[in-house]
């Protein structure tokens, strides 16, 4: 059978696109990972654990 080169082509176009199921939780995750970074920048330091002083032997 023969397939119209066009035709073939725009379908593996379209299966090489994402979906956008997959661009909607690429989005979330990417929002998410912004919003904890700009959190983890706000802490003070002292909120920050100290660091354990340890004796040289």
């Amino acid at each position: 059978m023969c397939h119209d080169r066009r035709s073939f082509l725009s379908d593996e176009k379209a299966k090489a696109a994402p979906s956008k199921e997959q661009q909607t939780k690429q989005s979330e995750t990417i929002g998410n990972m912004l919003r904890e970074a700009k959190e983890g920048a706000q802490k003070s330091p002292a909120e920050a654990p100290a660091k354990e002083i340890i004796g040289a032997k």
